[in-house]
């Protein structure tokens, strides 16, 4: 059988069939990418920024912030920010500073939003980057900036082990954004990379005991 496209409704369908054939293609190329480059990470800035990376890839016009939880667990400290260059620039010019060099409180989400984060699924932040910064940021600077890049939306998601805080990722996202199309291929990467910081977090937790263990075995032949 032998499928027509003819007229308007058939140009859209084919045009809508071409979209979706180039997004799969684009989700499938940046889930395995961020595969081969987390698989020999080390460190979790180095796993959160290649996901900063990876999402902008496919977010065109948008900023992505990735940022890792402070080790006595009270905050957050962006460690990954991805955006087009003229972007980046114009953004530390707006504020004075890096994003980067700032940390944000670490804040329960919501009830209602509980489940969504812990699943690792974006949700759509109703305060914008307000929100983001725990207002670490005052409510004002944060619309100067929303407008002068053009934020339309911004949503967020954690990465989360059980119950362990791990990381969370901000997408401020400009009116023509592909977040509906890219959704799952995002929430996917989310998934991969907080598989990555747990392994890594357990490497590196091994290593600790077996210094441990080390330093242990050196007194006891002192001793002896």
């Amino acid at each position: 059988m032998t499928t027509s496209f003819q007229g308007p409704v058939g140009d859209a369908r084919l045009r809508q069939s071409e979209q979706s054939a180039r997004d799969a293609r684009a989700s499938l190329a940046s889930i395995q990418g961020l595969v081969l480059t987390v698989a020999g990470a080390t460190e979790v800035e180095e796993i959160l920024s290649a996901l900063a990376v990876t999402v902008q890839s496919l977010l065109p016009g948008s900023v992505i912030i990735t940022s890792r939880v402070t080790g006595d667990g009270t905050r957050l400290q962006p460690v990954g920010l991805a955006a087009d260059e003229e972007v980046l620039s114009g953004l530390h010019d707006r504020l004075g500073f890096s994003l980067l060099d700032t940390s944000f409180p670490l804040e329960e989400p919501p009830p209602a939003e509980r489940g969504v984060v812990r699943e690792g699924r974006l949700y759509r932040q109703g305060h914008g980057l307000f929100a983001v910064t725990r207002g670490a940021l005052p409510r004002e600077s944060c619309r100067v900036i929303e407008s002068a890049f053009g934020v339309a939306e911004v949503w967020s998601t954690r990465l989360a082990l059980d119950d362990r805080e791990l990381g969370a990722m901000s997408l401020l996202l400009p009116p023509a954004h592909g977040l509906p199309r890219m959704r799952e291929a995002i929430e996917i990467l989310v998934d991969v990379s907080r598989i990555a910081i747990q392994r890594t977090l357990y490497v590196a937790d091994l290593r600790e005991r077996g210094k441990e263990l080390a330093c242990l075995h050196s007194v006891s032949e002192l001793d002896d």
